[in-house]
């Protein structure tokens, strides 16, 4: 999964382990307090790959 409002990326083996991954990626960054601006622009999805916005509480991440 590309994070684009962080630059980074995080490697999961199965489309169901990609959300688990996200969710530690960013927990991470949640703790730290390391956020970025977010985007408002969906970034270009090549053939075979999709976008989405994604909002996280802290209360999600804990």
């Amino acid at each position: 999964m590309y994070f684009p409002d962080f630059d980074d990326y995080t490697y999961a083996e199965s489309f169901a382990d990609s959300f688990t991954q996200a969710k530690e990626f960013l927990k991470d960054h949640l703790l730290d307090d390391d956020l970025p601006e977010p985007s408002e622009v969906l970034p270009f999805a090549s053939e075979g790959q999709f976008t989405s916005f994604v909002s996280v509480s802290r209360a999600l991440v804990n």
